[in-house]
């Protein structure tokens, strides 16, 4: 049985579709004609509220998918330490890592406590990129996330950022 389900962005013209096949995901562009349901959802913003549609067509397939577009990630900590257990993948990456969280006032040292390079973000845009969700560099250059650290260093978290997310362990 093949079911297919469309993900639209709510803020931009971002789509893709899922085909879902023999235990498989086949991720496209765009919609397909044939998409049983539509989810449609802040890309920009992981947490804000899914709208289903065409839920009819295939109600259970239209919760199973809501419940893992809807999942809420742990606190940023945790996410940080996840995060930070991988990164014995890119030896090249700094020792340590300094994490500050401007919006609760906390400080975490990842790693070794001299390190070099600094990421500052609120509570949400450290989740984000500490879950894999949004890639650092990326809300680096959009300003959700202040760093501190060469070009290099930015390279190197990022790559671990997508490891994350895509649970590989060889990038």
């Amino acid at each position: 049985m093949i079911k297919r389900v469309g993900l639209r962005s709510i803020t931009d013209n971002r789509t893709l579709t899922l085909t879902i096949r023999n235990g498989e995901i086949a991720i496209s562009s765009g919609i397909s004609s044939q998409t049983d349901i539509f989810f449609s959802e802040d890309l920009s913003n992981l947490s804000a509220t899914v709208r289903p549609e065409k839920i009819w067509r295939s109600p259970i397939l239209a919760l199973r998918v809501n419940l893992l577009l809807t999942q809420t990630l742990p606190d940023w900590m945790d996410c940080a330490e996840y995060f930070w257990a991988r990164s014995n993948e890119i030896p090249e990456l700094s020792n340590g890592l300094a994490v500050i969280c401007e919006d609760d006032h906390r400080r975490m040292i990842l790693g070794e406590g001299n390190s070099a390079i600094e990421l500052h973000g609120n509570k949400q845009t450290l989740q984000q990129a500490f879950s894999g969700s949004s890639p650092i560099s990326v809300m680096v250059a959009m300003g959700l996330l202040k760093f501190r650290g060469s070009m290099r260093d930015l390279a190197y978290l990022s790559n671990l950022g997508q490891r994350v997310m895509l649970g590989d362990g060889h990038g």
